[in-house]
């Protein structure tokens, strides 16, 4: 992500912070995700490119590395404003109150990258919907 040096000293970029996010046994392997946390002007932005497990039987595997990736990305909460998120006492390993940001509480979202999922129709029908 590249930003113009004079929107960063004038403060209309702020907060940019990047996380690397592992799936697979303990987060480690060559599934997951990079992702970038920043604020433009009052709006917080995130950018997060995946690569998801491979397969037309994988959904579920897939479905289960969004779900980490989601849940094991965290900025912090200072560039906008702090989310305050509580222990659920359930293998969290964030501290309680403290100040955080998850992708989804990001104002907007930008996910990309190899997501691996399969249209799980014939070619004709796909071709149908098309048209």
């Amino acid at each position: 992500l590249a930003v113009r040096k004079e929107l960063v000293d004038n403060g209309t970029v702020r907060g940019a912070q990047c996380k690397a996010t592992g799936c697979g046994i303990l987060g480690h392997g060559n599934k997951g995700a990079i992702s970038t946390s920043l604020v433009v002007y009052d709006s917080s932005l995130c950018f997060v490119c995946s690569h998801l497990a491979a397969g037309a039987a994988h959904v579920a595997r897939r479905k289960m590395d969004q779900q980490a990736i989601l849940k094991n990305t965290v900025f912090s909460g200072t560039q906008k404003r702090g989310v305050v998120k509580e222990d659920s006492g359930e293998g969290s390993e964030m501290k309680a109150n403290s100040s955080v940001m998850l992708i989804e509480d990001h104002d907007i979202v930008f996910w990309y990258g190899d997501l691996n999922y399969r249209i799980d129709m014939e070619r004709d029908e796909v071709l149908g919907w098309i048209e």
